[in-house]
């Protein structure tokens, strides 16, 4: 796990409200495990399928522990990550 994410993670976990903002995707906090696999595969060509899925299990865990604190939560999505399709359909 990256040392600034441990940072991020301790920030959460004393926050009260989240508000997740990402330009173009939607942001990393709202996604599905599937949705961030997918964005992970498109735009970091570097990481490998093990490396994405410890990624998307490492959301899971932030959401679960979000979901434990009750943060009010609100996540402004552009129209571009509404209308964007990130890996393969279906």
């Amino acid at each position: 796990m990256n040392p600034w994410l441990l940072d991020v993670m301790s920030t959460e976990s004393a926050a009260s409200a989240v508000r997740p903002q990402a330009p173009v995707l939607v942001p990393l906090l709202p996604r599905t495990p599937a949705c961030a696999i997918a964005a992970d595969t498109a735009l970091r060509p570097e990481l490998d399928e093990k490396a994405c899925r410890r990624q998307a299990d490492l959301l899971t865990e932030r959401q679960k522990r979000l979901r434990a604190q009750q943060p009010r939560a609100r996540a402004v999505l552009p129209v571009s990550a509404l209308r964007c399709r990130v890996g393969e359909p279906g």
